[in-house]
């Protein structure tokens, strides 16, 4: 007879660990999710024209190997712009723009150079980058803040402005004051030791409810169901929602976020390594705006923003072909704006827009959608980072899932892939024993 596996989230960890489990034939699945769509934080909505939008534009790598598995056992890769090499403006709010251009060489050397040619840095200032590209990585027990390891590596104000930050912010959703050494040089490592199409930057070019479709046909999956306890009878696993039958279970794989699985599992035995890690953690914040003109406005597909309080303005008229200028902004590590209203985050993001696109001061907003999400990532810094949490937990057959686990990588969508690989493949490895 076949273990029964309870996934509880049918987010990108809780879709990876079912993939897993599926591929072997060895498992009965359910995948529990409290919402009425999967995807978790990589889901989409329709507005009142039937419009698709996501809560918020993603960017993904080529390194990201575990969740582009993923995307190709849903055969749903022609979803994707895929770019040559990596090439990413930068516009300042002086009217600057450069290019980390990374196609001028192949492998590591377009990836170092791509860093070194960038024109808005000295050549003192280019020449000392080299203290962070091979820096070795000895933080993993005594981390220390980002600004605190850059400012040992003699980096230069300019330095930090135009490259540190915007690649801390981009890929860590932390400020460099808190976020940590150890996450950012395995960033940086993976960046210049990667072959040219793991170091490229990939971007969606549908609504992210495309890449999962037809997930509910592979496996059991049933939406609306809100876990709210988890007991243990008998050797095997209670699992109570609301309004809802019990679900029973051999084994567990618990992907939800920290607070919600602190609640759900209180009456069990305590969680000692996930306790002492939730009581570090705190939440940042992701501001995302659809902005439709009247016009065409920008000619990149996108580009990041240096000296202001946005970070990333993405084209979705090429990007998804759309006949209508619709420019998508994200804002990471925005607490500052979380409890702000949305016509006071309109105002701030249009100035800030007018600043770096001129013709946005000509055009006329047409329509305007924000989504902010005060809790879009585990926020680990350097004083929790070595504090985060196996796959495996002190209770037997209860595993754990999800970005904000010990992947060693920041809390992205590969960090949630990766994590719900793993903890499938600790029940594989218990049932091979």
């Amino acid at each position: 007879m076949k273990k029964k596996v309870v996934i509880i989230g049918a987010g990108i960890a809780g879709i990876s660990a079912a993939k897993e489990l599926l591929e072997t034939g060895r498992f009965e699945i359910t995948v529990l999710e409290r919402n009425n769509y999967i995807g978790g934080r990589c889901c989409s909505f329709t507005d009142k024209e039937q419009k698709e939008f996501d809560n918020g534009q993603h960017i993904m790598a080529g390194a990201y190997s575990t969740f582009f598995e993923l995307v190709k056992w849903f055969k749903t890769e022609n979803i994707f712009y895929y770019p040559k090499a990596i090439n990413v403006p930068f516009l300042t709010k002086s009217n600057q723009k450069y290019i980390f251009n990374c196609e001028k060489l192949p492998g590591k050397l377009g990836q170092i150079a791509g860093l070194i040619n960038i024109k808005i840095l000295s050549i003192p200032e280019k020449i000392k980058l080299l203290n962070v590209l091979f820096a070795d990585n000895k933080y993993k027990d005594n981390d220390i803040s980002v600004l605190e390891f850059l400012t040992e590596k003699k980096q230069s104000e300019n330095a930090i402005l135009y490259l540190w930050e915007p690649i801390t912010i981009a890929t860590l959703n932390c400020d460099i004051k808190n976020a940590s050494t150890y996450l950012f040089l395995n960033v940086i490592k993976r960046l210049i030791n990667g072959n040219a199409n793991e170091s490229k930057l990939v971007f969606p070019t549908k609504p992210l409810s495309y890449i999962f479709a037809g997930f509910e046909k592979k496996t059991n999956v049933i939406l609306r169901n809100n876990v709210f306890n988890i007991l243990s009878q008998n050797g095997r696993f209670v699992v109570q929602s609301i309004g809802k039958a019990d679900t029973y279970a051999d084994y567990i794989i618990s992907t939800v976020p920290p607070f919600a699985l602190a609640n759900i599992t209180r009456n069990l035995a305590s969680l000692t390594n996930f306790n002492n890690f939730n009581k570090s953690l705190d939440y940042s914040t992701i501001v995302s705006l659809y902005l439709k003109f009247d016009r065409e406005i920008m000619q990149e597909i996108f580009f990041g923003a240096i000296g202001t309080k946005i970070h990333w303005v993405f084209n979705l008229q090429k990007l998804q072909n759309l006949s209508e200028t619709i420019l998508a902004v994200t804002i990471s590590a925005a607490e500052e704006l979380e409890n702000m209203k949305q016509s006071e985050i309109l105002e701030i993001v249009l100035e800030e827009m007018k600043s770096l696109l001129p013709d946005v001061s000509k055009a006329v907003l047409l329509d305007y959608k924000i989504f902010k999400n005060k809790k879009a990532t585990n926020r680990i810094t350097y004083k929790n980072s070595n504090l985060r949490p196996d796959n495996r937990t002190e209770i037997p057959n209860f595993f754990i899932a999800g970005d904000w686990t010990a992947t060693e990588l920041p809390p992205t969508i590969e960090a949630a892939a990766l994590s719900g690989k793993l903890a499938a493949q600790e029940i594989i490895k218990q049932e091979d024993l």
